[in-house]
C-alpha cells in the first residue's frame, strides 16, 4: 500500500540506504506539488534548528528546494539563506566548468571520444539548470581500449591520481579520481561503473549514448534508460550519510523522460547482471513514497527474481553497514569477493579460486600475495585488542 507523504519513514532508512526524516522532508519540499511542497516544508521548518548548519545532505538539496518554493511563491525568513546557497551553487557550477574545460579541450583535441557522466548531463538535460543539481567534479568516461592513452594525457596535464595507474587498476577498477595542485579534481572513468566492468557492459552503454554539447565540445551521455539504472546502482547502497542526490536526480529524470524510458531493456539488464534487488529497492521507494511513473509490472518482475549466489553476496555487504559487515571475523574477505565476483563472472570456478589472492593484493595495496596471511592476523589482532579494551568509568 502507498504511504502518505507524512508517514514513518521506513524502517530500513536507519540503516544508511534511504533518507533520514529530514531529509525526506526536504526531498518532498524539493520535488513536491504546492500543498506537498508547503505541507513538508512546514514541518522540515518547525524542526530546524536555525542557527546550526544544514546536513550535508540537505545542503545538496537547498537550490532545488529554493527553486521549487520559488515557483509556489513561498517567501520567509528561512528565504534569504535558501536563495544564497542556490548562489552559491549557480557560481560553484559555473566556475567548475571553468576549470575543467581545458581538459575536455585536450581529450577531445586527442581524438578521444568522451562520455559525460552524472551531474553535468542531468543538469543540464534533465534539470534545465546545473545550478540545481550541485556536483564536486565533472566525470568523464573515455573506451576502455583508450584507458592507457587518456591516463597519460591526463597526468601530462599536472593531475595527480589518488593511486598510482598502473595495470591492476586498469584491469579491476572502473575510475580513477584526479586532483591538480590548484585543486580542481575529476574523475576519469574507463568503465562506466563499478559493478559493470567488462566488455558486453561497456557496449550496452556506450550503444545508445546520445550527443551531448558540453563546455563547447559535442561528447556523449548515456540515454534516459541507461541514466536511470546508473543512477539506481550508484546510489542504492550503504553510507554512513546516506546519498539521498540519487532521488532527486530519479524523481527529476522520471518526470522529464518518462516515456523515453525502454523498461523491458533495463529489466533485462539489471536481471542478467545481477541487480535486481538494488533495482527492485529503489524503484519501489520511489513509486511508493514520491508517487514515481514507474510500471507495477516491472517492480513485481523484479520482485519475483530470484537473486544468485553472487547478488546474494553483494547485498550483504552493500546493503548492510560497512562496519557491521567488517566486525565479523571474514568481514574483508567477504566485502572484496563480491566485486571480484563481478570480475570473474562467467569464467568459471577456477579462474575465481586462483584469481582472487591476487585482487586482494591489489585491493589491499600488498607488494606480493604472500603478504595476505600477515595482513588479515594484524586486522585480527587489531579487532581483537578493541574487544579486549578495558572500559572505562567516567568520575565526577
Amino acid at each position: 500500500m502507498k504511504a502518505p507523504w507524512n508517514s514513518d519513514v521506513p524502517e530500513f532508512s536507519r540503516r544508511g540506504l534511504f533518507p533520514t526524516r529530514e531529509q525526506f522532508l526536504v526531498l518532498k519540499a524539493a520535488l513536491g506539488g504546492r500543498d506537498e511542497a508547503l505541507a513538508a516544508y512546514g514541518e522540515w521548518r518547525r524542526t530546524l534548528d536555525v542557527s546550526r548548519e544544514f546536513d550535508h545532505e540537505v545542503f545538496r538539496l537547498v537550490p532545488l528546494l529554493y527553486d521549487n518554493l520559488r515557483r509556489h511563491g513561498v517567501e520567509d525568513d528561512l528565504t534569504g539563506r535558501l536563495k544564497g546557497a542556490y548562489r552559491m551553487s549557480w557560481v560553484k557550477a559555473h566556475r567548475l566548468a571553468a576549470e575543467t574545460k581545458p581538459i575536455l579541450d585536450e581529450m577531445t583535441g586527442a581524438g578521444l571520444e568522451v562520455l559525460a557522466l552524472k551531474g553535468a548531463p542531468l543538469g543540464l538535460l534533465y534539470y534545465g539548470n546545473p545550478a540545481l543539481r550541485p556536483m564536486g567534479d565533472f566525470d568523464f568516461v573515455v573506451r576502455p581500449d583508450e584507458a592507457r592513452r587518456a591516463v597519460s594525457l591526463v597526468e601530462a596535464r599536472g593531475y595527480v591520481p589518488w593511486r598510482a595507474v598502473d595495470a591492476d587498476v586498469l584491469r579491476y577498477r572502473h575510475a580513477m579520481g584526479y586532483k591538480r595542485a590548484d585543486g580542481h579534481e575529476f574523475d576519469l572513468h574507463w568503465h562506466v561503473v563499478f559493478d559493470f566492468c567488462d566488455d558486453a557492459a561497456d557496449a550496452w552503454f556506450w550503444q545508445t549514448s546520445v550527443p551531448f554539447e558540453l563546455l563547447g565540445h559535442r561528447v556523449r551521455t548515456l540515454d534516459a534508460t541507461r541514466t536511470l539504472l546508473h543512477t539506481l546502482v550508484h546510489g542504492i547502497r550503504w553510507n554512513e550519510e546516506p546519498p539521498v542526490r540519487w532521488i532527486a536526480d530519479a524523481m527529476v529524470l522520471l518526470r522529464q523522460a518518462a516515456g523515453e524510458i525502454d523498461w523491458p531493456a533495463l529489466l533485462q539488464f539489471g536481471e542478467r547482471r545481477g541487480v535486481a534487488r538494488r533495482l527492485w529497492l529503489g524503484l519501489t521507494y520511489l513509486r511508493d513514497y514520491f508517487d514515481a511513473p514507474v510500471p507495477d509490472a516491472a517492480i513485481a518482475r523484479l520482485g519475483r527474481r530470484r537473486a544468485s549466489w553472487l547478488e546474494r553476496l553483494e547485498n550483504r555487504t552493500i546493503l548492510r553497514s560497512f562496519h557491521e559487515v567488517h566486525a565479523g571475523a571474514l568481514g574483508p574477505l567477504l566485502c572484496e569477493l563480491a566485486p571480484f565476483g563481478r570480475y570473474a563472472r562467467g569464467r568459471g570456478p577456477l579462474f575465481l579460486a586462483a584469481g582472487f589472492p591476487d585482487y586482494l593484493r591489489h585491493a589491499w595495496q600488498l607488494g606480493s600475495r604472500a603478504e595476505i596471511p600477515g595482513y588479515l592476523a594484524r586486522r585480527f589482532l587489531k579487532r581483537l585488542g578493541k574487544g579486549l579494551r578495558p572500559v572505562t568509568h567516567a568520575t565526577t
